[in-house]
């Protein structure tokens, strides 16, 4: 890594959702910085950050929503050490100067528990207890403590353009918690998950509205810690020498 690149940070989210409590509750750092939405999926987050990296930041860090693989809980957050890919089992190990600055920002934010661990690249919304606990058991894989679909991608193009990157993720499924419609079946080419997809879904199963209402309620407060520990740990990334 270069430590006398001074040039931005860029900052990767995969869904609106993820990002709009970031520039709604810190415009002015989000006006400070290269965000951008890649969709979800590593297709979509290697081509947003192979973008990015052509404006040659200092640091790319990925953010976004995971479910958990283990004792992580709703709204707490995970700043990666280490990143699996699935599909390949290919390691990524962040920055420890990265995950260290994480750490700190957390830590003056009482409402928020963060843990560092191991976070899996999986290639579609891991749906109950069965799928997570069957992708930690895979042959060659690294247990995970949490799983999203974009990071491995993401720190692959950051590597290989020898950029430093940092992965910060806000749980909103525990490892027991079922998702309550099949969203790897609404999500469109583009990698979003469109809301009136999820309404209509919702209208055909009734049932599934408690689900759906839970985890909004969960998304939104991990949105929330999300957004107030990345904007801790860009005043402080971004502070003036």
């Amino acid at each position: 890594m270069d430590p006398i690149n001074s040039g931005p940070v860029a900052v990767l989210f995969a869904l609106p959702q993820e990002k709009g409590p970031f520039l709604r509750r810190h415009p002015s750092l989000a006006a400070g910085c290269l965000v951008a939405c890649s969709g979800a999926g590593a297709a979509a987050a290697r081509h947003a950050a192979e973008q990015l990296l052509q404006k040659k930041p200092r640091l790319l860090i990925v953010c976004g929503f995971a479910g958990a693989m283990g004792s992580l809980e709703p709204g707490q957050l995970i700043a990666a050490h280490t990143v699996v890919s699935a599909s390949s089992r290919c390691r990524y190990t962040a920055p420890a100067q990265r995950v260290r600055q994480i750490e700190c920002a957390a830590s003056r934010l009482p409402q928020i528990t963060l843990q560092t661990g191991t976070l899996a690249t999986a290639e579609r919304v891991l749906m109950n207890y069965q799928e997570k606990t069957a992708l930690n058991d895979l042959p060659g894989m690294v247990r995970a403590d949490a799983v999203d679909m974009e990071t491995a991608a993401a720190a692959e193009a950051a590597q290989a353009q020898n950029t430093d990157w940092a992965a910060l993720r806000a749980i909103t499924d525990g490892l027991h918690d079922a998702m309550p419609l099949d969203f790897n079946s609404l999500a469109d080419s583009n990698g979003q998950t469109p809301l009136a997809k999820v309404a209509l879904a919702a209208l055909r199963t009734p049932s599934a509205m408690p689900g759906l209402l839970t985890l909004g309620r969960r998304s939104a407060l991990a949105a929330r810690n999300l957004a107030d520990c990345l904007s801790v740990f860009l005043e402080e990334e971004m502070r003036p020498v």
